[in-house]
């Protein structure tokens, strides 16, 4: 008795030298591994699961052949190989059960571990992780390289190798359900209520990430529960069922994608290109008919089913072709009887068109003649818009009365070109600064007559309001000319209209029928004003498009300082201007205000909005009051000699 419980204490004290040994043999490659994995991470950008993936391969490949040269020298009489595919394979189920537990503890502890531990709790993470499973590690490597009682027996057939293959395979099928039933969880959660929170935690969980990782869990668990058994021909029947079951499921998603027309469908489950989905179901689906039956085919069967596909495609391709051209006519007509073009026309005939469109800037402006202008305001409107009363007189100013082309004896006349901001943007008529500068000057009782004309138009920029000035504003002769600057005067007029080509080639109008309905109900919409952001510049007019950004405002005031110069009228700009914009005005010599430098930012209330491009009422009385001063001061409001 004495004798055995001392070969017991002395292989127990062997064994624990083994498990010494082994701990040191793992520990280069756990000394490369750490800051191979703070690199992957810190330096290459890698996502941290991923990256923990690649060093723990790493690891296992060096931690073999320093335990087959330093700890287990005996020999089990298997090649090397074979040794180290049992090993890497073994080794990787202990990794796969790490790399789950450190990912689990990175995803759903990681901001407690972050607060508690610093930023590279990760690092703490995988030390423990060593820890904890390094014993594990040490009772399977024993088994493996140290023979057993059966010299030379395979592996796979002891006792402790098939529990832990059992064990694992067990954990792969828990985990692949697990995942299948939170996919399936999330889908019918958002067929069910297809808006708002719902969908928001659907599309943050993606499904398509669960369902994967179900068929990985799944297929891991086939491999160690039955497929180390199979036969060549078992494996074919396994990888074609496989084959058939993708084939499926990027098939369903395809349908799922056309008997919702898109989104969000399209985003959960990354099919954006459904045309790359529906290829590889149909790659998959051929997979499996070669591995199924293929390989049982003679040569005639080959060639009746090559026919028959062939048959397919072409039929498909031409059918497919037919609808695209029908399609294209269908919306070019209807798209045309829609246009800009046929709304002039029936502009010119006094008709109107009803415009389904957001934005209310429609029933207020009409098609202008002038291509560079594209829009101007209705004349002789009186109207409610937006809750505020707003007129128009026969010039199409937003004015309460008529000015006449020939001038008063005795008179200054200020002309106001701009946008929205001198237009007077949701303010009663005649609260805008043009019209309260006119009223204010004309209080003054210096046998002076006073006329401030407001051709401003929303969405104007200073192309187009330099435009406004040549074909309509010099006709009544200015001696002021204020141009009302505002910083989206850099873009395009905000309210263009769009003319699509349907003989482009860049993409399928059958395509958006099938996949994108609502890109193609937005193609279909009657004539509408949208927002720049939401146009194509190739679109855009090359006339309208060269006004645009710095250089075309630069060129633009250049235009304004030459009919200063040729017109004999003065010129201000006046706004919240940008330095951008003081750059060129001081460049060009053209006087300027600008209020966000004139105007202290507390000499008003907050709530007069004095530098917004849209003032409070109170904003425009003040802009009218500084305007007024400024203009005085320079001895602008002398009048000429007759």
């Amino acid at each position: 008795m004495t004798n055995c419980k001392q070969r017991q204490a002395v292989q127990n004290l062997q064994r624990g030298f083994d498990y010494l040994k082994f701990m040191a043999a793992g520990l280069p490659s756990f000394i490369l591994a750490i800051p191979l994995n703070y690199m992957l991470v810190e330096w290459a950008a890698l996502p941290k699961s991923p990256a923990y993936a690649l060093v723990l391969a790493f690891q296992v490949t060096v931690n073999f052949f320093m335990l087959r040269r330093f700890v287990f020298k005996e020999r089990t009489g298997r090649s090397l190989l074979t040794d180290f595919a049992a090993f890497f394979s073994g080794i990787m189920l202990f990794r796969l059960a790490d790399f789950l537990l450190y990912s689990a503890l990175v995803y759903y502890a990681g901001t407690w571990l972050c607060a508690l531990v610093g930023p590279q709790y990760y690092i703490g993470i995988q030390l423990a992780n060593v820890v904890i499973f390094s014993v594990l590690k040490f009772l399977f490597a024993e088994r493996l390289f140290l023979p057993g009682d059966r010299p030379g027996a395979p592996i796979l057939s002891r006792p402790d190798v098939k529990l832990c293959l059992k064990l694992a395979a067990g954990l792969c099928l828990l985990a692949g359900i697990a995942a299948a039933g939170v996919a399936s969880a999330g889908v019918v959660a958002l067929a069910a209520k297809a808006e708002g929170t719902w969908a928001q935690i659907v599309c943050a969980i993606r499904p398509i990430y669960f369902y994967a990782a179900a068929g990985a869990g799944w297929l891991a668990w086939y491999v160690l529960a039955c497929g180390i058994h199979n036969s060549l021909a078992d494996w074919i029947r396994f990888a074609a069922r496989m084959l058939f079951m993708v084939g499926a499921l990027f098939a369903g998603i395809v349908l799922l994608l056309i008997y919702k027309g898109g989104a969000p469908w399209a985003f959960i489950f990354y099919a954006d290109k459904p045309i790359h989905d529906l290829a590889i179901s149909a790659a998959c689906f051929l997979g499996w008919y070669i591995l199924a039956r293929g390989i049982h085919n003679n040569r005639q069967a080959w060639a009746l089913f090559s026919a028959r596909m062939i048959l397919l495609i072409v039929s498909l391709g031409l059918t497919l072709l037919a609808a695209e051209i029908g399609i294209r006519f269908y919306l070019d007509k209807y798209c045309r009887e829609n246009s800009f073009e046929y709304w002039k026309k029936l502009c010119a005939e006094g008709k109107t068109m009803p415009l389904r469109t957001t934005h209310p800037m429609s029933i207020i402006i009409r098609p202008c003649e002038n291509r560079r202008l594209v829009y101007e305001l209705q004349p002789g409107l009186n109207l409610d818009f937006g809750h505020r009363r707003l007129k128009t007189n026969s010039a199409g100013m937003r004015c309460s009365k008529e000015y006449a082309l020939e001038r008063l004896p005795h008179s200054i006349r200020i002309l106001g070109i701009g946008d929205s901001g001198m237009f007077g943007w949701d303010q009663e008529q005649d609260d805008n600064y043009m019209d309260v500068l006119e009223r204010n000057l004309n209080e003054r009782h210096d046998s002076v007559t006073y006329e401030a004309l407001n051709l401003a138009v929303p969405g104007y920029n200073t192309q187009l309001e330099v435009e406004t000035l040549r074909t309509k504003g010099l006709a009544y002769k200015p001696d002021i000319v204020i141009v009302g600057w505002c910083n989206n005067d850099y873009g395009l007029p905000f309210f263009l209209i769009q003319q699509t080509d349907f003989r482009r080639r860049d993409h399928s109008f059958v395509n958006l029928l099938i996949f994108d309905r609502n890109r193609l109900r937005e193609i279909m919409e009657p004539v509408q004003f949208r927002e720049l952001r939401k146009y194509d510049a190739k679109s855009v007019l090359p006339e309208i498009a060269d006004g645009t950004n710095i250089e075309g405002v630069r060129q633009a005031m250049r235009e304004l300082k030459q009919l200063s110069s040729q017109h004999g009228f003065r010129l201000l700009v006046l706004g919240p201007m940008d330095g951008n914009c003081v750059k060129i005005c001081q460049a060009e010599a053209i006087p300027y205000f600008n209020t966000r430098e004139r105007i202290p930012g507390d000499k008003y209330p907050k709530e007069y909005s004095v530098h917004f491009m849209h003032p409070a009422k109170g904003g425009h009385a003040v802009l009218a009051k500084e305007l007024e001063q400024y203009l005085d001061k320079q001895g602008w409001l002398q009048p000429k000699l007759d």
